[in-house]
């Protein structure tokens, strides 16, 4: 959904005959489990042969209708589990619980579970924090664009080995897509469940203040990068004596930074080592690899910043600001807002308030979209976990029985979202106490209801991304860090140092000088031991390319 810290998203691609031999492994056909309780796909759990037959007749701490009686797992004790997710705690979130608690996890698996959440303005620092402490933890949110790799090679998550995913995954292993596993990977081994959802949630556009555009007389169309820094020039003219206002957050400290990526053609081989294919689908030369941030397309962005942060379109104190850019748009403290499909959302509400009217632009019409990875959601189990088995089975329950799926997805039915006729959702009565999609970006699974709209404008980004999507043959690359951890480790603390300073426009003037600065500290940062290893696996990868 919204925010990006994008990390350095690398792994090893798994190889083929573990993918096969899980693939192989046995499941039937099957259609839905028990009570009538619909399931994801089509697969059941055949109980192993060599299962003990005692304990798999023995179901204490379930009821004799759990889908996961008489498979031999011990439920006998009653566990209290915890799982973390990312985002601000939805108002309805206790009552959402209580039912998937009360209904589902503990008749089935004997298992309460409660949900902790971390905002988006502290996660960054308290996420490192919960990993390397000695709270038990039994399932984290986790996902490629925010450290993953990092976290699986420091030990911070459990391997999940092929036996244990073919054993506990009962019933969402057969439809999980073989290239999530490949995604998911970290030098062979997996440490992430991925969703089963890939959708275009890297590709931006922008929701916009239009009361205040047509208020400042600006009636141009926002289709190009230039159209939008002329955009918000004028509302900043506009607005120049209200000190509390700005154009744009410039969240994460770059916010902007992937519409201009966009128009300038940008596509990612792994985190910040990027190649200008253009929409072309087929594979880079070797030589086309760059890093981000030696390259033109990053420096101009840069200088570009700087322009936009001498006239004020955002705050001077925006590198220190952990404030939700999405709730300064809603409550008008801001006029644009840069991100995926959640910008429309986000101008619903803002408008729903009667703080404004908005309306959202397609800022890069000739740009290709992308189909995320599956690795931008996944659930991963910390070292911590008192019962890693369980967790297992926990994870297996949420993502594939749809009843529990659509419960956290989008809240109770009939309050939180209403289904159609036609199997369209629309939002409910108390839609504004549990958004669907709101926080549980690791189950989302690729057959979930697609929402219904009367305003034509919530299709702005639907419309902007089926017409052009393209699939890039490098896609299932994943970059194994472990050869040159060490120097990533020194090349990520000197792009910390800087690059927010840089994408805010900080440096005026001195713009030129402290570039140059910056290169030469990337150049002392082992920035060619680790482009010679990338290019290394990248060619072997090119290689095996089928």
């Amino acid at each position: 959904m919204k925010r990006n810290w994008l990390k350095k998203a690398a792994a090893l691609v798994l190889s083929t005959a573990m993918i096969l031999s899980l693939a192989a492994c046995g499941k039937t056909e099957g259609g839905s489990a028990a009570d009538g309780t619909t399931k994801a796909g089509g697969s059941e759990k055949t109980t192993a042969a060599e299962k003990d037959t005692e304990a798999a007749n023995s179901n204490e701490g379930i009821s004799e209708d759990s889908p996961y009686a008489n498979m031999g797992f011990d439920f006998s004790e009653h566990r209290d589990m915890v799982f973390y997710a990312l985002s601000d705690r939805p108002a309805d979130m206790d009552k959402v619980l209580d039912k998937l608690n009360r209904e589902y996890l503990e008749p089935w698996l004997n298992v309460t579970l409660s949900i902790e959440f971390l905002p988006w303005g502290i996660a960054s620092d308290k996420y490192p924090l919960l990993l390397s402490g000695s709270d038990p933890i039994d399932m984290i949110y986790t996902a490629s664009w925010m450290g993953y790799t990092g976290y699986a090679n420091n030990g911070a998550f459990i391997e999940l080995t092929p036996e244990m995913l073919q054993e506990y995954l009962v019933y969402s292993y057969d439809d999980q897509p073989e290239i999530s596993w490949t995604q998911a990977s970290v030098a062979g081994k997996i440490y992430g469940i991925c969703r089963t959802l890939s959708e275009c949630n890297t590709y931006n556009i922008i929701v916009a203040r239009q009361d205040l555009l047509d208020e400042a007389g600006f009636t141009e169309p926002i289709d190009s990068f230039k159209d939008l820094e002329d955009a918000m020039l004028a509302v900043r003219e506009l607005k120049k004596d209200d000190s509390g206002f700005f154009c744009i957050s410039q969240r994460s400290k770059d916010e902007l930074a992937y519409l201009w990526y966009q128009e300038n053609g940008m596509a990612r081989l792994s985190g910040d080592w990027v190649y200008f294919p253009n929409g072309s689908e087929e594979l880079p030369d070797p030589e086309d690899i760059q890093f981000l941030y030696e390259t033109d397309v990053w420096h101009d962005y840069c200088a570009e910043m700087v322009k936009l942060a001498a006239a004020g379109c955002w705050s001077e104190n925006a590198i220190n600001d952990t404030s939700d850019s999405q709730l300064l748009f809603e409550s008008g403290r801001t006029a644009f807002m840069s991100w995926n499909n959640t910008v429309a959302s986000a101008g619903a509400n803002m408008e729903a308030a009667g703080v404004g009217a908005y309306q959202l632009y397609d800022v890069t019409p000739d740009a290709k979209a992308q189909p995320g990875s599956y690795a931008d959601g996944m659930i991963s189990i910390p070292i911590s976990a008192p019962d890693p088995e369980r967790s297992l089975l926990v994870i297996d329950c949420l993502k594939s029985f749809t009843d529990c799926t659509w419960l956290l997805c989008g809240g109770i039915e009939g309050e939180h979202y209403v289904l159609t006729e036609d199997g369209y959702r629309t939002e409910g009565p108390k839609a504004a106490d549990y958004s669907w999609g709101c926080w549980n970006w690791c189950i989302q699974r690729n057959d979930e209801p697609q929402v219904y709209y009367e305003d034509e404008r919530q299709y702005t980004f639907d419309n902007a991304t089926s017409a052009k999507i393209y699939n890039p043959k490098t896609a299932a690359f994943v970059f194994d860090t472990n050869p040159v951890a060490d120097e990533i480790s020194v090349l990520d603390a000197t792009v910390k140092e800087y690059s927010a300073s840089f994408t805010l426009g900080m440096y005026g003037d001195d713009f030129e000088t402290m570039y140059q600065e910056f290169m030469a500290a990337i150049d002392a940062s082992y920035v060619d031991v680790v482009k010679e290893e990338i290019l290394r696996q990248y060619r072997e990868y090119m290689e095996n390319y089928k």
